[in-house]
């Protein structure tokens, strides 16, 4: 339902990219069937005449910090029908090991 909204308030004849954001509070075995879920719904999505470049979905889990508000965030990448976590970041720097936050 939020992506056929997002879709929705991308003009006709624009191109788009989407930006989901959801928490993770669920724990790493629901997680996970959250990631695949997630996935086989982009991948059969249906966009219409709609010119949807991507979508990203950002997993987000708050942390406790004495310092004050901090977060992991891991997030996803999809077009064109494909799918790969450790292809598509959305910042791909090279210090990271490209592994779910949750995991």
């Amino acid at each position: 339902k939020i992506l056929s909204n997002a879709v929705k308030q991308i003009p006709d004849g624009s191109k788009g990219i989407i930006h989901i954001a959801y928490e993770t509070v669920m724990g790493n075995r629901v997680e996970k069937i959250r990631y695949e879920k997630i996935r086989k719904v982009i991948d059969a999505f249906d966009f219409g005449e709609k010119n949807i470049q991507s979508v990203y979905c950002h997993a987000i889990q708050l942390l406790t910090d004495v310092d004050g508000p901090n977060w992991a965030e891991t997030s996803s990448f999809f077009k064109n029908k494909s799918f790969n976590l450790s292809d598509d970041m959305l910042f791909d720097f090279p210090e990271t090991d490209q592994t779910p936050h949750w995991l």
